[in-house]
């Protein structure tokens, strides 16, 4: 899916700056998921809280929207077998594109709960 191709190539990207096909599936990742994003799911709390926090801190949206993610997605946990259900979803997505500490982090985190 979208969120796979995204991380896939971000991983890559970070490793090999100039890897074009590691932009090309980042670019193919965030454009999939603009577009479900128009007929699917609003964007979360963490996008939210980085709206807010970027231009407070002078930080980049998409920093801020990462570091809030953990304690979104905890608070998420606590709010009930939905919320979970979607947040398996992202796991699952993060396990595909190889980044394995995602689902520890997830199974950790729902061990907490």
């Amino acid at each position: 899916g979208a969120l796979t191709l995204l991380v896939r190539g971000l991983r890559r990207v970070k490793v090999a700056p100039t890897d074009l096909e590691a932009r090309s599936a980042c670019q193919l990742g965030i454009f999939q998921a603009a577009q479900a994003s128009h007929s699917g799911p609003h964007m979360g709390a963490s996008h939210a809280i980085g709206h807010i926090l970027g231009p407070l801190l002078d930080v980049p949206h998409g920093e801020t929207s990462c570091v809030a993610l953990p304690g979104v997605l905890r608070w998420n946990a606590q709010m009930g077998a939905g919320q979970l259900e979607r947040q398996g979803l992202v796991v699952r997505a993060f396990d595909a594109a190889g980044w394995a500490p995602v689902a520890a982090w997830a199974s950790a985190s729902a061990a907490d709960t």
